[in-house]
């Protein structure tokens, strides 16, 4: 594992009035996010993020915008980061899973994508009831959790949905995970002032042990030679062969995913920086095979602010079964890719997955 910090934050929020939400909350609390971190950080008048003399220097812009700033010389930037004009972010979105409507219709074709909101139903809430969601903060960015906590507030505040109709929500709680996985509480409704006792970045090393072993007790055996995935929310269809239900996903090639993630993610964002090259490790995957998958294509449209238009996205969801002998050897990676996501728009909270036990 990379010599990487992280930091997962719980949210409660409470509504306040009835309101409809999407069947995928990710984009709209990450839009939402956005708006709110701008509001603590950006100090100057014009708001011009292209342009602001502040740019290298803003937490904003590095934790939310990671744009390519030049700061890194040519000739150190990574290979994968060549040509780039943005970076990977140091955070994840860690969204509520979609829930399937009672009876989804049949797919005449699995490889033929079907309207997300077709099989998922969206997110009703009433006055009072709660949403749960979750932002893991990596490396520098775990440095500003209090001004996250102070956005995420705001989030609350501004409002949700339709931006014509916005309902504010209520912040309830707010949890910071220690280095054993517990929870602490560092806010409250009824004790709004902030805790900062034991609130501190963990190693992800630490944390992906501490689930491994978790997994193990829970029932896994050690010298199982079969694993089965499950995407729980929506992943990129570029992740798969020729972008189809039919095309796999083969387990070398989510290890390749999952690996190149890390090495981006510690090049840019671990203190200090780290260059790791995983590809002596990625033999082995390739004599683990896919048994059995259950997988089915969607596109999901949702309206952007900041683009003024509908923005469309090719995905998947579904389970994977794989078999190996040398499973084992990669479980740390797995374990890796279930905190941080895999494929593209991980801050949506896209990609997320779990192992079955």
């Amino acid at each position: 594992m990379p010599d990487l910090s992280i930091l997962r934050l719980d949210f409660r929020l409470r509504a306040e009035a009835s309101v409809v939400l999407p069947p995928f909350l990710g984009s709209t609390l990450r839009g939402a996010f956005g708006r709110a971190l701008k509001q603590v950080f950006c100090f100057v008048p014009h708001e011009d993020t292209e342009n602001c003399w502040f740019a290298e220097a803003c937490p904003y812009q590095y934790i939310f915008e990671s744009k390519n700033l030049g700061t890194i010389p040519a000739d150190e930037l990574h290979t994968f980061l060549k040509g780039q004009k943005e970076f990977p972010h140091p955070f994840v979105l860690i969204a509520p899973a979609p829930v399937k409507k009672s009876r989804p219709p049949t797919p005449e074709n699995p490889n033929r994508a079907v309207n997300f909101n077709d099989d998922y139903q969206p997110n009703h809430f009433s006055a009072g009831e709660t949403l749960d969601f979750s932002l893991m903060l990596m490396g520098k960015a775990a440095r500003n959790w209090a001004h996250v906590l102070v956005a995420v507030r705001l989030l609350a505040a501004n409002g949700l949905g339709e931006s014509h109709a916005r309902v504010p929500f209520d912040l309830v709680e707010a949890f910071a995970h220690n280095a054993d996985g517990r929870q602490l509480e560092i806010f409250s409704r009824e004790n709004p002032r902030v805790s900062a006792y034991g609130v501190s970045a963990v190693k992800l090393e630490q944390v992906v042990n501490l689930e491994i072993g978790a997994l193990e007790n829970g029932g896994r055996r050690q010298d199982e030679e079969s694993l089965q995935i499950e995407f729980l929310t929506p992943a990129s269809r570029r992740i798969l062969l020729e972008g189809t239900a039919s095309g796999q996903l083969g387990f070398a090639d989510l290890i390749k995913k999952i690996t190149r993630r890390l090495e981006l993610l510690a090049f840019l964002h671990a203190e200090p920086s780290q260059k790791i090259d995983y590809r002596p490790v990625l033999a082995d995957a390739e004599n683990v095979r896919i048994i059995d998958k259950s997988l089915r294509l969607y596109f999901y449209e949702q309206y952007s602010e900041r683009q003024e238009r509908k923005v469309r996205r090719d995905v998947f969801l579904g389970e994977i079964l794989y078999r190996g002998d040398c499973l084992k050897e990669f479980l740390p990676f797995l374990k890796a890719g279930e905190l941080l996501n895999v494929g593209a728009d991980t801050t949506h909270g896209f990609g997320r997955f779990v192992i079955q036990k």
